[in-house]
């Protein structure tokens, strides 16, 4: 279980959070939200900093791809039901 905290924002454009866990990574999460003729498209970037000799158990693109997908799950369930 983790706990974000926005350090940035510029609403609805644009977010930046870090994480606030008991674990030794450091991380910050940027959201930014761009208008398309049909919606709009989501952009989220990671920077991470480790502790030196710090050896993922998995492929750092899937990990970051696996946590990703989860998310936007949930976005579109929360937009989904208040579209209902």
């Amino acid at each position: 279980m983790s706990i974000i905290e926005v350090i940035g924002e510029e609403t609805p454009r644009w977010a930046a959070t870090r994480s606030v866990t008991p674990d030794k990574t450091n991380s910050r999460s940027t959201y930014t939200l761009e208008p398309t003729p049909t919606g709009c498209t989501l952009t989220m970037g990671i920077v991470m900093e480790l502790p030196a000799g710090f050896k993922f158990t998995e492929d750092p693109e899937h990990w970051w791809e696996s946590r990703a997908r989860t998310y936007l799950k949930r976005v579109k369930e929360v937009l989904s039901a208040r579209q209902g």
